[in-house]
């Protein structure tokens, strides 16, 4: 009798440990794939100001074009550089937004009518019928260092 207990005892054991194991494996895997970074280079069209950029990158499509939720946010000074390298953004699927700072306020100005009266863009240079693109408008995949042009309008 207590040669079956132990050996149930010592199956246990051995089963936790190959779970443990298994587990650690798995969060390995995962802060490895989630550490991996990258370039994003940003190319600039139709710039016609020297005044600074804002970057916001975000990572999801609840905190698409809230600037206090962006996941990455980089303003940048507006020399006649038209191309930027944002280094170390982690892997994953990002939406890009961009506006430049005419009048050095540090916001996005608008009409009446809530239109932007300074220059901006999206990733992927989505179509603007009526409002803001969405989120999906704008995804990149960022799995490898990463061109993308974005147009001023």
């Amino acid at each position: 009798m207590v040669n079956i207990f132990r050996k149930k005892l010592v199956f246990r054991r051995s089963l936790l440990t190959l779970l443990i194991i298994i587990l650690l494996l798995n969060l390995c895997t995962f802060i490895v794939v989630s550490e991996l970074s990258y370039s994003l280079v940003i190319k600039i069209l139709n710039r016609k100001h020297n005044a600074p950029f804002f970057i916001a990158i975000y990572d999801h499509k609840k905190s698409f074009l809230k600037p206090n939720l962006a996941k990455y946010a980089f303003l940048i000074d507006g020399n006649e550089q038209d191309i930027y390298v944002l280094d170390n953004i982690s892997a994953g699927i990002y939406a890009v937004a961009v506006f430049q700072d005419i009048n050095r306020n540090g916001r996005l100005d608008t009409s009446l009518f809530g239109l932007p009266k300074e220059p901006f863009g999206f990733s992927n240079n989505p179509r603007l019928l009526l409002g803001a693109p969405a989120f999906k408008d704008c995804q990149i995949l960022l799995f490898d260092d990463t061109i993308i042009e974005i147009k001023l309008r």
